[in-house]
């Protein structure tokens, strides 16, 4: 299951930002946007100038708001 792979890969280090990115994909996917929304806002966070992560927060955000 590609949340518990994240899930590992994020408790052992937990400044991994691409896993949080990863982890926000998947929460997308399965329509869970508050999860998507806080960990794409933490792999933005530990790598501010990664533009897929902007990406993603801005598509989740938009995602929320037509809900």
């Amino acid at each position: 299951n590609a949340i518990k792979n994240f899930n590992q890969a994020i408790a052992k280090d937990q400044k991994y930002d691409a896993a949080y990115y990863g982890r926000a994909n998947v929460w997308v996917k399965k329509e869970d946007l508050h999860r998507a929304l806080i960990d794409a806002k933490q792999a933005a966070k530990l790598s501010p100038s990664t533009k897929r992560y902007e990406d993603l927060l801005y598509e989740i955000s938009s995602a929320m708001k037509s809900k």
